[in-house]
């Protein structure tokens, strides 16, 4: 059986599903192998492009919104295996393969053809609830059931071709995979080799007796276009990138989606694999297909020391994306990270450099609720009064989001409370109003926010929350003198 670390590659079930017909082997769920009693780590994937800052959850864990700067792409967001990972729950453990084996029977012949598998603690079948399934001893009852059923439980390895001639228990299959000498020759699906494998798991064995052969070592994936490097670099793996480099991986080799190994090390924060990458030539410059540099994706993620690396290795602060124009120093300040802000403030970056859309970074920290970003921010020079193109001030989009200790700090800084946007002629106090937003409001009309002030189409304040049903607003508002008899134009 196989260790909690093991890992089946691709090539091996691909393999099995040659050797085995009536065996459906699927790349496994959280709820499939959580029904079985195991926790799986399911295989991460590149991200599509993300058109908004907020697309992530931010240091505080809330959710950070922006209608206009990008996240950049973040293409594999677990940092575990490509293939499944499985813990053991006991000493009665199968490997990944045997447990596929096993399980498919058991739900055909106990939990019929027709499974729902919305519990991740039970299977409920055509008969109702499988008896197996809510047994602590899942996996020996499993064994013995199966056995009754399937008699021989022999494969092959596939490598015989090339010379291996074993033959034994499957579940005796991935200690053999391990060992087999052949299974070094044998190339997977879509272009993927076993060095790639051995460089994503941070195998250093592996890798140097691979390297050891005729191995191509910038040998690319057919779907994503990754190279042994890539992976590497992505995972962490410093000692395997050190490897690589030293048998003359190419360090400027990207992805399809043109991201390079100091891209994939900077936005997962590797501090030594990016020094390495740069002491082996790397370009600090060289961003992804959306522009996105090294440098924007470690303030993005809030990677601190990284920014500090790739700012002393040249790295330019004002370097913007190619569609919407957004700088680090932006992308930083929307996600909350106080510590990236002030490296690159230190570093020298522009405090109030807009985006496409004419946000600026305090903007972006006003909108997410980053209160002291905004203070920070505000204390190195950031104008308070420079609004989007839809007009609206950092008071007024922190006042829609309900945010009043951000509120606080801009009218204390000195923000217009009734400066109104180019649009629609809202105000702060109007749109703090109409969202409900209590104690936003309080703090408004203390600030001296008129409250009979109308937008363009007549709205004031009251009628706002009163359409909204916003009761305790509503009282807020007439204790502070609103006309209920203001009509709208």
């Amino acid at each position: 059986s196989s260790s909690p670390g093991s890992y089946i590659p691709e090539s091996i079930v691909e393999k099995l599903r040659e050797d085995i017909p009536h065996l459906i082997l699927k790349k496994y769920t959280a709820v499939s192998l959580q029904i079985a009693g195991v926790k799986v780590y399911p295989p991460p994937q590149k991200s599509a492009a993300v058109s908004s800052l907020g697309a992530g959850p931010s240091a505080g864990g809330a959710t950070d919104k922006s209608p206009t700067q990008p996240k950049a792409k973040k293409p594999r967001l677990s940092p575990e295996e490509d293939y499944p990972f499985v813990e053991k729950p006991s000493e009665d453990f199968f490997c990944p393969v045997t447990l596929g084996l096993l399980l498919q029977p058991h739900l055909t012949s106990y939990c019929g053809k027709h499974l729902s598998e919305e519990s991740a603690t039970r299977i409920q079948g055509e008969g109702g609830p499988c008896p197996l399934c809510k047994s602590p001893d899942w996996s020996t009852v499993l064994d013995k059931h199966v056995r009754r059923q399937v008699k021989e439980l022999h494969v092959f390895c596939r490598h015989k071709e090339k010379g291996c001639w074993w033959k034994g228990e499957l579940s005796d299959f991935t200690q053999h995979v391990q060992s087999c000498q052949f299974r070094y020759l044998q190339v997977s699906t879509k272009g993927r080799t076993e060095l790639h494998d051995a460089a994503q798991r941070g195998d250093v064995e592996a890798v140097e007796r691979l390297l050891s052969t005729s191995v191509n070592i910038n040998s690319r994936t057919e779907d994503e276009g990754d190279t042994a490097l890539l992976l590497a670099s992505l995972r962490g793996h410093v000692e395997v990138v050190r490897l690589l480099l030293k048998a003359g991986a190419a360090v400027f080799i990207s992805d399809k989606c043109c991201s390079t190994p100091l891209y994939f090390a900077s936005i997962y924060g590797h501090r030594a694999v990016v020094e390495l990458l740069l002491e082996n030539g790397a370009d600090v410059s060289i961003g992804n297909e959306d522009g996105s540099s090294p440098l924007y994706v470690a303030s993005q993620e809030g990677h601190s020391e990284v920014v500090d690396v790739l700012v002393k290795a040249g790295a330019d602060v004002h370097q913007a994306t190619a569609k919407e124009c957004c700088v680090p120093l932006g992308i930083a300040a929307a996600r909350g990270h106080t510590e990236t802000v002030q490296r690159l403030l230190e570093a020298g970056a522009n405090v109030n450099q807009q985006d496409k859309s004419g946000a600026t970074p305090v903007w972006f920290a006003s909108l997410n609720g980053h209160t002291a970003v905004v203070k920070l921010l505000i204390e190195n020079g950031a104008d308070i009064s420079i609004c989007n193109e839809d007009g609206a001030s950092p008071l007024y989009v922190a006042s829609q989001e309900g945010h009043s200790d951000v509120v606080d700090i801009l009218l204390e800084a000195g923000a217009d409370v009734h400066q109104a946007t180019t649009k629609g002629g809202d105000v702060p106090l109007g749109i703090a109003a109409e969202e409900g937003h209590t104690e936003t409001v309080q703090r408004l009309l203390e600030a001296g926010a008129n409250v009979n002030q109308q937008n363009k189409d007549g709205v004031s304040p009251l009628y706002a929350a009163s359409q909204e049903g916003h009761s305790d607003v509503v009282d807020i508002l007439l204790e502070a003198g609103a006309d209920v008899h203001q009509a709208t134009t």
